[in-house]
């Protein structure tokens, strides 16, 4: 059972870090020298030839795609859908729903704010607006 937990969570890390390198049109080079590896190290990660990356190397590739460990980890399986956001919704009273709406509009400014942060182009101004 843990050989085939194993497999599975590798092969849910080599496809996801296949499909956020691919989603930002990054070659297998860019997201190596970003991520402060070798090019080979990440093609035989996203080929499932890598059996027990280390979180360090899992967490530098996160890092540089922009994303969390957690999103590497992650399994089609695990991985809510809105189907189930849907019907999570659809049981809410007035007063759940708002609370809800509630919470997405503060992750949206955390996003917002954090993309701020992260962006010295943007002038104060706009810096204020999201803080």
């Amino acid at each position: 059972m843990t050989q085939e937990r194993n497999a599975k969570e590798l092969h849910a890390v080599a496809r996801n870090v296949r499909r956020f390198r691919q989603t930002r049109d990054w070659s297998l080079a860019e997201l190596a020298e970003r991520a402060g590896m070798a090019p080979s190290y990440i093609s035989n990660l996203e080929n499932g030839k890598v059996p027990n990356p280390s979180l360090d190397a899992l967490g530098a590739i996160a890092t540089a795609l922009g994303s969390s460990l957690r999103e590497l980890l992650i399994s089609d399986g695990d991985s809510p859908n809105l189907a189930d956001f849907q019907g999570l919704w659809e049981n809410l009273d007035e007063q759940g729903r708002d609370a809800a709406r509630l919470l997405m509009s503060a992750w949206r400014l955390r996003l917002v704010a954090g993309e701020l942060a992260l962006n010295p182009l943007i002038g104060d101004e706009h810096r204020q607006v999201a803080a």
